[in-house]
């Protein structure tokens, strides 16, 4: 069985750690990084029209470069159509997605994403 899904990445670049003003912070050095937002369409059908019926969740694979995407995040959750990658240090990522059923059946990647992270010194 082959499964299909897109995704569209969200831009933002966020530091964690980030003390607010007129809060105190007892913290004397903090590391920035930053994060992709991921957004994608459920998944509710087979490359051949059929219904999917056993969706189990998906994964998230990420690396710096589009053919090792050495990072998985599993989200068993067929429901969450989105996910915030973090830490991410300075540099390009790249991103896709895969659906996977409850028989285990992983799908084909999404179409790659990328983002350029872009982190200030401090």
């Amino acid at each position: 069985m082959r499964l299909y899904l897109a995704i569209t990445l969200a831009l933002g670049v966020a530091a964690c750690g980030q003390v607010n003003p007129g809060v105190s912070s007892t913290a004397s050095s903090q590391g920035a990084s930053g994060s992709a937002t991921l957004s994608w369409t459920a998944v509710t059908e087979n490359t051949d029209g059929t219904p999917l019926t056993d969706l189990a969740g998906y994964s998230v694979h990420y690396g710096t470069s589009a053919s090792a995407l050495t990072s998985v995040v599993v989200l068993a959750d067929p429901g969450q159509t989105s996910y915030v990658v973090t830490p991410l240090s300075s540099g390009t990522w790249y991103f896709a997605v895969a659906a996977y059923t409850t028989g285990g059946v992983q799908g084909e990647l999404s179409n790659v994403a990328t983002k350029t992270i872009s982190l200030a010194t401090q």
